[in-house]
């Protein structure tokens, strides 16, 4: 498919501000389906003459309505995860995720060897580069039920928190500290701040960007991890590409515009990782397909049709994808940051 084709114009009645670079001028509006549950309901993004970002035009009112079971979020966690540790448990099992990150442990090399590699289905590489180990004090925004960080709970960490608005479930969510209010956090009371594909849900995350900033304490820093705008996967499959995912992703900022976006929020941008994955090509071909994420008998990335795809279909899209992340063009990218001007 060749590059998505905005429609030519906008009313000139129409009010634009870019949400990521703060641009007044969008260069021409995509509609877009929802998908995920095979509605087909239609939604317009506009996207930034200066920055490339796209953003939902008009946000439906009812956004919880979208969010409903099943969603990625919701991801059950095995009942051992939850389980209680006692003290000498939860020590060496931090020590050994501890050693598991490069530091030096002589008791977390001895746990290794006798129990194995932590039960961990998350990139340990986050937390290194962040230098955050067990002691940490860790703030997951957009947490869902927490899985993440209940994992965390189950490798030693003691001091985590999370946040979701549309959080369900809360006998789950007892197992971590839970924030209700983001102004009500801490400020600097966090060593490292997430927002795990979140972000790209909130139609005004300039504002949400400040608050967790300040959230972070001096040193300490913030991972946002995003889908890209102008991503090969765009230009190739326009508003079939799988990450626009109407209407829940309101805002998806460019590179560009997502670095603008931390400028514009006081913080300093440090690393950029590109973390794209094959699903930016399976779920996108699926759409092609006018197969639903969900639909219950005909998807494969739910694993109700393994025959959709060959298998060196799978193995061409992984390669493809390792090769979009190496030249910066993968459709998502994992975002570190810290404040510019830190707190007192």
């Amino acid at each position: 498919m060749s590059r998505p084709q905005p429609s030519p114009s906008l009313s000139p009645s129409t009010t634009y501000r870019c949400a990521c670079c703060g641009g007044g001028h969008a260069v021409g509006e995509h509609v877009a389906q929802e998908r995920m549950y095979g509605t087909m309901e239609s939604f317009v993004y506009r996207e930034c003459a200066a920055c490339g970002s796209l953003q939902l035009a008009t946000p439906p009112a009812d956004m919880g309505a979208y969010y409903r079971e099943p969603y990625a979020s919701w991801q059950p966690v095995p009942g051992y995860v939850d389980r209680p540790l006692g003290y000498v448990s939860r020590t060496l099992r931090g020590l050994r995720f501890a050693r598991c990150m490069g530091r030096i442990s002589p008791t977390g090399a001895a746990a290794l060897r006798a129990f194995g590699k932590p039960e961990f289905p998350y990139p340990m590489s986050w937390f290194i580069r962040a230098d955050a180990g067990p002691e940490a004090r860790v703030f997951d925004f957009g947490c869902g039920n927490a899985r993440l960080l209940r994992y965390l709970r189950y490798n030693g960490y003691r001091y985590l928190c999370g946040h979701d608005r549309y959080a369900r479930g809360q006998d789950a969510l007892r197992m971590v500290d839970w924030c209700d209010d983001l102004d009500e956090a801490p400020v600097g009371g966090f060593d490292l701040v997430m927002a795990h594909h979140s972000l790209e849900h909130l139609d005004e995350p300039l504002e949400t960007l400040q608050k967790l900033g300040r959230l972070v304490r001096p040193g300490g820093t913030l991972l946002v991890r995003v889908p890209l705008a102008q991503c090969q996967a765009w230009q190739q499959y326009g508003t079939r590409w799988v990450q626009l995912d109407a209407p829940r992703h309101q805002v998806l900022p460019s590179a560009k515009g997502m670095a603008q976006l931390l400028e514009r929020a006081g913080l300093e941008l440090v690393h950029v990782e590109y973390d794209s994955s094959a699903f930016q090509f399976i779920g996108s071909e699926q759409y092609l397909l006018d197969i639903a994420m969900y639909d219950p008998q005909r998807s494969y990335l739910i694993g109700k049709n393994p025959d959709l795809f060959s298998s060196g279909q799978l193995d061409s899209w992984t390669g493809l994808a390792h090769e979009l992340n190496q030249r910066r063009e993968g459709d998502q990218a994992c975002f570190y940051a810290r404040p510019a001007n830190p707190h007192q």
